[in-house]
């Protein structure tokens, strides 16, 4: 599991990649939680989708899609403000279940700034939606789905096809058994431990039986 990434210049290369992948996504300049707006809300569907890849991935916002072409505008200060870990985490306990751990990062790259979020691959279980989202009568979240990234194009939806599921349910039996693995080598460990306590026979002899009796 790729764990949080503090290293500035991994950062660095997210925002200049160029283009989207399936654990890559830019955003424009947004505010976060704005119900009024379709567009944090795709992030969050976002984060949802990520969770359920192998290793997470990587959105960034403050870079605008003109044509075919990526370009580096920052976010403004009015909207920085709101992308911090606690909103971002208050979002997602709405809408996630489990919890996704969504790591939130300022990164000021020439003299621009960006937010980047960094989302981990799901613990032990897939993350299921936990509630409806509708703005205009349509349905950008949906209460009990499981949503993924696409492998043919840069977005994030339901899961619609067995390969799909099939890649999330490896996922989870990798981690089942990474976990039992775990789990019994700690027991393992404990055994050996008790066996190395536990006094020989001999040792409990001499404890029970006195010396002149022996001779």
């Amino acid at each position: 599991m790729r764990q949080h990434a503090d290293n500035l210049q991994e950062l660095t290369d997210i925002i200049l990649h160029g283009r989207e992948e399936r654990n890559i996504e830019y955003k424009p300049s947004i505010l976060w939680n704005d119900r009024k707006d379709k567009k944090w809300i795709e992030i969050a569907k976002t984060i949802l989708g990520m969770a359920n890849l192998r290793d997470g991935g990587f959105i960034v916002i403050g870079i605008e899609q003109r044509n075919n072409d990526f370009v580096l505008s920052g976010i403004s200060s009015d909207h920085l403000v709101s992308f911090n870990q606690d909103s971002v985490d208050d979002v997602m306990r709405n809408y996630a279940d489990p919890f996704v751990k969504a790591y939130v990062t300022n990164l000021k790259y020439e003299d621009k700034v960006f937010v980047i979020i960094q989302v981990s691959e799901f613990e032990e279980i897939p993350v299921i939606c936990k509630d409806n989202y509708t703005l205009g009568g349509k349905v950008f979240l949906r209460k009990g789905a499981i949503y993924t990234r696409s492998r043919g194009k840069s977005e994030t939806a339901e899961v619609h096809t067995q390969t799909e599921m099939r890649e999330i349910i490896e996922l989870a039996v990798d981690k089942s058994r990474q976990y039992f693995t775990e789990r019994m080598k700690i027991i393992l460990g404990e055994i050996l431990e008790n066996v190395k306590m536990k006094p020989s026979n001999e040792e409990e002899y001499d404890k029970q039986v006195p010396d002149n009796s022996r001779m």
